[in-house]
Parts: C-alpha cells; sequence; structure tokens
C-alpha cells in the first residue's frame, strides 16, 4: 500500500507513465496580523481636534496644532489668560498700596497765603531774607539748593546764595501777583452769584452777611464755575443747610424738658403765629 502522503510516494498513470513526484510545499506561511493603527500622543492628538476652520486661533497654531508652541486646546489659553490677569491684578493693588504708603509718610509740602506770607519778606533786603525761615523753605521747594556755613545754616554773604534769593523774591512777587488776580476773579464770581441768589430769594436780605460770606468761601474753595444759575443754586443750598442747622440748634436749645399741655384760650382771643421771618422764609425753598 503505498503513502500518498508520503514525501517519497510515485503518481502512476493509466498508460503506466511515472510522473515526477510533485514538491509538497509545506503550510509554513504565517498568518497576517493585522496592524493596529499607531495611536498619536495625546497632545497632538487633542491639539488637531481643536483644529477647524472656525477656529479663532487657527492662525497662531504650529504644525503640531499647539497654540503659539504651547497650548493644546482654546480652553489651556483662557486659563492661561485668567492667570495672567490675575497676576496683574494683584500686582496693581501691590502697586496702589505703596503709592499710598509713599503719600501718607512723604513730607507734605508747606502750604503759604502769598499775600499773607510772601508780601512782607519781599519788602526786605536780601541779607535779612537768607535768614528768614519761610524764604529759605520756599526756595527749596522751587529747586533752590543754598549754600551753608561752617555752622550749617545758610551763608547771607555767599555769591550764589544772594543771586538765588534775587530769583526766590521774583517767584514770591509773582505768586502774590497771581493771588490778586484770583483773589479779584472769585469776588467778581462770589458778587454775581449774591446778585442771582437775592433775584431768586429776594425775601433773604436780612441774611444777607451770610450769603456774601458763603458765596466767597465757594467762589474761593473754586466751587463756583460759568454758569451763573447753577452757582445761584448752589449758594441757595449751601446757605438753607446753615439757616436750617441754625434754627434746628435754636429749637433745641429753647425747648422745655417738660412741656406743659397748651391752655385753651378764654374767650375766644385770637393768638398770632409763632415764629421768625427767617424760620418763614426757609420753609418757602
Amino acid at each position: 500500500m503505498i503513502d500518498e502522503t508520503s514525501w517519497e510516494a510515485e503518481l502512476v498513470v493509466e498508460d503506466g507513465k511515472t510522473e515526477a513526484k510533485p514538491e509538497l510545499v509545506p503550510d509554513t506561511e504565517e498568518e497576517t496580523v493585522a496592524e493596529e493603527p499607531k495611536e498619536e500622543p495625546e497632545d497632538k492628538a487633542e491639539a488637531k481636534e481643536e483644529v477647524t476652520e472656525e477656529d479663532p486661533f487657527l492662525e497662531y497654531r504650529d504644525s503640531n496644532g499647539l497654540i503659539n508652541g504651547k497650548y493644546k486646546t482654546i480652553a489651556d489659553v483662557l486659563k492661561a489668560n485668567a492667570e495672567a490677569q490675575r497676576v496683574i491684578n494683584e500686582k496693581e493693588l501691590e502697586a496702589r498700596r505703596a503709592k499710598e504708603q509713599a503719600e501718607r509718610y512723604a513730607p507734605q509740602e508747606p502750604q503759604w497765603n502769598p499775600l499773607v506770607d510772601f508780601v512782607p519778606i519781599v519788602r526786605i533786603p536780601p541779607l535779612k531774607q537768607l535768614n528768614n525761615e519761610t524764604f529759605i523753605r520756599y526756595g527749596e521747594a522751587h529747586g533752590i539748593v543754598w549754600n551753608t556755613d561752617d555752622a550749617g545754616y545758610v551763608d547771607a554773604v555767599d555769591p550764589l546764595n544772594l543771586g538765588n534769593a534775587t530769583y526766590v523774591t521774583r517767584m514770591m512777587e509773582y505768586d502774590i501777583g497771581e493771588t490778586k488776580q484770583k483773589a479779584i476773579e472769585y469776588e467778581e464770581t462770589a458778587k454775581k452769584a449774591e446778585q442771582q441768589f437775592f433775584s431768586m430769594y429776594p425775601e433773604l436780605q436780612n441774611v444777607k452777611p451770610l450769603v456774601e460770606e458763603v458765596s466767597t468761601q465757594l467762589a474761593q474753595g473754586g466751587r463756583f464755575a460759568n454758569d451763573f444759575a447753577k452757582n445761584a443754586e448752589l449758594l441757595a443750598r449751601s446757605v438753607k443747610t446753615i439757616l436750617t442747622k441754625a434754627l434746628e440748634s435754636e429749637v433745641t436749645q429753647a425747648k422745655p424738658k417738660t412741656q406743659e399741655p397748651p391752655v385753651k384760650p378764654v374767650g375766644g382771643t385770637a393768638r398770632s403765629g409763632v415764629g421768625t421771618s427767617v424760620d418763614d422764609d426757609v420753609t418757602k425753598w
């Protein structure tokens, strides 16, 4: 019996011829395993997912899809911006606090009234000016550095100090002139406000000194504008506030601690009303 599965068997055909033994190729082919697609790194995959035609950051993305080469998604950009804004706010707060601290402890620049403080000084000789504390401090406030003697005082005979004294005197005279001009302007504005006020409230002529004083204060404080009607309204509110407080104070002081019930008039006698003209006028405002 011929083993047909044997590698040495010969195939016999009907005509008696022998054919060559076929070579049996062993089934050694390995099964082809389908390769799974390689997964891209998460950062690239996430970045590419965000890239669309409507992506507002499309022009800022690099070849890997990263925004400015750093951020993977729009959410990362927004988060970074929020953090940057937080840091900016903290720095602004620190700067504001530092400024407030510096202003709180900074030496206050002296305030002078030229008509009161400077007028007497500009009339004295330079030798005496250089011994005047106000004159020296005013010069320093305008950048003057005085030369001092061995004792530490301003040298009244130093040529440079004498030259600077002339400059400081001229600055004082300029401030005096400016103050006088402003005083004239304030006075004119105050008078116009008073005239407008009394045209609105002619019954308040009896408090004219108070109106003049308040008007002058408002003008000198720069509270008045170019609108005369508004100036008069501001003056009226200020005067009314003062009068109201004064009347309330008088009523409080005159009020008895214990009030007795009113006595009914006998015989139907009519009584006049109680109150001052100022009281009546204020209530009409």
